[in-house]
């Protein structure tokens, strides 16, 4: 990868390691508390944490797409 990609990436991955931050520090949510989290707290921090998931792959799939196609024409 050219500097240029490697720029691209980080910016576009920073987000994302944020929100993977907050949702995987303590597994709760960042408003919940231990003390106070239900089950639906958790259950919103398990949706948001296959997001994130779902997100990279989107990202990295792209990114390899786009070289791929880059380096074929």
């Amino acid at each position: 990868m050219s500097g240029i990609w490697k720029r691209k990436v980080f910016w576009l991955l920073l987000p994302v390691v944020g929100i993977a931050e907050r949702v995987f520090a303590d597994g709760t949510t960042p408003v919940a508390s231990p003390a106070t989290q239900t089950a639906a707290q958790t259950l919103i921090s398990f949706r948001e944490a296959i997001f994130v998931l779902l997100l990279v792959l989107i990202v990295f799939a792209g990114l390899i797409g786009y070289e791929w196609v880059r380096k074929r024409t």
